[in-house]
């Protein structure tokens, strides 16, 4: 933050629009370069999304059951995810051998 009221005051805000316009004009265009960071981006993008609603979910379930109903729908949840694991394993290897 420091860095960036520095530049600004010193009249480079210029110069940091600049840098801000190169920086994105790595994710424009048709080369594999930009598909991949346009790609990369928004998979973080939706990442952090699904974080977030997960907590939000998360601390609403536990306000609204409690902890005894809470505990009992965290241990479900976790059962059904063990199960679910070879399920899963598998289905990273099946998309890159029929996609």
């Amino acid at each position: 933050m420091l860095i960036l009221e520095s530049t600004i005051r010193s009249g480079g805000a210029f110069l940091l629009i600049k840098k801000i316009a190169g920086l994105t004009a790595h994710f424009r265009g048709a080369s594999i370069k930009a598909q991949m960071l346009r790609g990369v981006g928004g998979s973080a993008i939706v990442k952090a999304i699904n974080m977030v609603l997960a907590l939000g979910i998360g601390i609403i379930l536990a306000r609204l059951l409690g902890p005894k109903e809470y505990g009992q729908y965290s241990f479900i949840l976790s059962v059904i995810m063990i199960i679910s694991l070879p399920t899963r394993a598998g289905r990273a290897a099946a998309r890159v051998d029929y996609l």
